[in-house]
């Protein structure tokens, strides 16, 4: 899902097992599933070439109905709520933007206040 709502995000091996608190093996196999059916790419890691990173495939034929579902079953609301609880201490929360504007967009524009953990951001 996270790719799929950040379509410009790449994610890790490692990263994905702490987070899911699951074996790399788990994740891996997870990953190569997804690889198979082509709806992710794998890239090199420019600091690290043992380090691979995982992004969402956009020229899929199935990227943009994938991710009109996904945007549609998580909704706005939950996907920030969920991002939030990991963000820190957000005092205050501003939807600017298309979306404010009430346009379609495919991007989400905010304006946190407040002690925000700056690494998970």
């Amino acid at each position: 899902m996270r790719l799929f709502l950040n379509p410009n995000m790449r994610v890790f091996l490692r990263g994905l097992e702490r987070e899911f608190d699951v074996s790399s093996n788990t994740v891996r196999q997870e990953l190569a599933k997804l690889q198979e059916m082509k709806l992710i790419q794998e890239y090199d890691n420019e600091e690290n070439a043992k380090v691979k990173e995982y992004g969402v495939n956009r020229a899929h034929p199935m990227f943009s109905s994938l991710r009109n579902i996904i945007l549609q079953y998580a909704g706005l609301d939950q996907i920030v709520e969920h991002i939030l609880e990991k963000l820190g201490d957000v005092t205050q929360i501003f939807l600017t933007g298309e979306l404010a504007e009430g346009k379609n967009s495919h991007f989400v524009d905010l304006i946190l206040v407040g002690d925000v953990d700056k690494i998970y951001m």
